[in-house]
């Protein structure tokens, strides 16, 4: 027999602020939430577009409805146009290891019959472990040269 919750009465979203924690927001009635929760340290678009764009010699362009960062012209992450997302074109091994690691935030990235890097869930995935992602996926995709002046400087 399955066990029944009692419902909440208010349906409230809520946010994660680092100095106060968790705040939430009463809807009004009959609006629904998010159905994305995000964890706490959750990584946001913004934060994602600022490092991002910190890498050396990376910059911003579409990429049909999506947008890219690329190093040198090469693609490294795509962010689809709902921004819930991000595409990181990380290797096999990285990649076993984010989806291992973070099953929750994190699943592989199909391209036809091949995967071709990870998607993430932006409000499941904390901050480091993104930079982490975005940084060696930059490093694959910089010329050797480029990635390895970087990692001296790091």
């Amino acid at each position: 027999m399955p066990v029944s919750f009692r419902q909440p009465r208010v349906k409230a979203n809520y946010s994660v602020n680092r100095k106060n924690g968790v705040r939430f927001t009463y809807l009004p009635k009959g609006s629904e939430p998010d159905p994305v929760r995000p964890t706490p340290f959750a990584l946001q678009l913004k934060q994602l577009r600022t490092y991002a764009l910190s890498l050396p010699e990376t910059t911003e362009e579409p990429h049909f409805d999506y947008s890219s960062f690329r190093v040198k012209g090469k693609i490294f992450v795509t962010v689809p146009p709902d921004d819930g997302f991000a595409h990181i074109f990380v290797s096999d091994e990285q990649r076993d290891l984010a989806v291992a690691l973070r099953p929750e935030a994190v699943e592989p990235l199909w391209w036809g019959k091949k995967v071709v890097g990870v998607r993430v869930v932006l409000a499941k995935a904390k901050t480091g472990f993104v930079r982490e992602l975005v940084h060696n996926a930059w490093a694959r995709k910089a010329p050797k040269s480029l990635a390895n002046s970087s990692t001296a400087a790091a």
